[in-house]
């Protein structure tokens, strides 16, 4: 009866897209927040159904967003997905590329200053120009 529908729902919930996505196969600086209350996972009041599931409906109606303490991330995206980068250190390594991934507890979906030092440093680097500014190569 409604079983293809199901299962249809159902590989839609099972894979990780988090994983599939590659190394952009250059070199890589990257700045994320973490340690902020950020939605994980939802809380469904009713079963999984057909009738009410579907890709076009997200989050079903009446789901309730739930927390969990070691994904907080910079309170849009998860720490699993702000600080994806760091899953391309071993590939980019191998390819003679950079990779600098840099954390910043409390620092929201933006820039908000606390990575402001890191980024003029990028652009300097990127420039073509030292920067002592952070006293290191960044």
């Amino acid at each position: 009866m409604g079983l293809p529908k199901v299962r249809e729902l159902l590989e839609l919930e099972v894979p990780d897209y988090l994983n599939t996505f590659a190394s952009p196969g250059i070199d890589t600086y990257a700045v994320y927040g973490y340690g902020k209350p950020t939605q994980g996972f939802f809380h469904r009041k009713d079963d999984f159904s057909p009738a009410t599931d579907g890709p076009e409906i997200c989050p079903t109606p009446g789901a309730a967003a739930g927390v969990v303490e070691w994904d907080n991330g910079d309170g849009v995206g998860t720490l699993r997905s702000t600080s994806r980068a760091s899953q391309w250190k071993d590939e980019l390594t191998k390819a003679g590329k950079v990779l600098k991934n840099y954390g910043f507890k409390g620092m929201g979906h933006s820039c908000t200053g606390a990575c402001t030092p890191i980024w003029k440093c990028i652009e300097d680097k990127l420039n073509g120009k030292p920067n002592p500014a952070i006293g290191k190569d960044c």
